[in-house]
Formats: C-alpha cells, sequence, structure tokens
C-alpha cells in the first residue's frame, strides 16, 4: 500500500467511527458491508460491531456476530471470485 492508499483507509475508517455516533444504526451497517468488500482485509469492522454492541446492544453481541460472520463470508468470496492472470 501506498501513502494515498493508507491516507484513504485512515479516512475511511473515521468516517465510519463517527458513523457509529452520529448516524442511523442501520447507515453504520450498511456502510460496514460495503467497506467490507470494498477493502482488503478490512479488519475494523470487527470493532465497529463490538461498539455498535457496547452503545445499543443491550448486553448482547448481535452485531459483532454478525460482521465477524460478515467478514470471514468477504473473505471467502474474494478468494473465489479473483481473476487469475
Amino acid at each position: 500500500m501506498n501513502t494515498r492508499q493508507h491516507l484513504k483507509r485512515i479516512f475511511i475508517d473515521i468516517l465510519l467511527f463517527v458513523s457509529v455516533f452520529i448516524a442511523p444504526w442501520w447507515f453504520t451497517v450498511i456502510l460496514g458491508f460495503i467497506l467490507v468488500f470494498l477493502f482488503e482485509n478490512f479488519y475494523e469492522v470487527l470493532i465497529i460491531g463490538l461498539i455498535i454492541d457496547s452503545l445499543y446492544g443491550a448486553h448482547s453481541l448481535t452485531w459483532t456476530i454478525a460482521f465477524s460472520l460478515l467478514f470471514l463470508f468477504s473473505l471467502f468470496v474474494k478468494k473465489h471470485l479473483k481473476f487469475k492472470n
């Protein structure tokens, strides 16, 4: 990754983190869903799941489990959809 890609990823991380606090929960979930497929190894979505559960979960890990499954699913899909040279 070059510097420009790092800055882009940091900006997206900040946007996703801020959306947890100022946007509706469904917006953050949709944004996380999109970003997990756009970026390589987007581990940040797991942390966002923990934050959402901490704020709105009432002692459940619903979004943490959902984002974990989404992350694993995205790894599987990305692996099988890559074009080989």
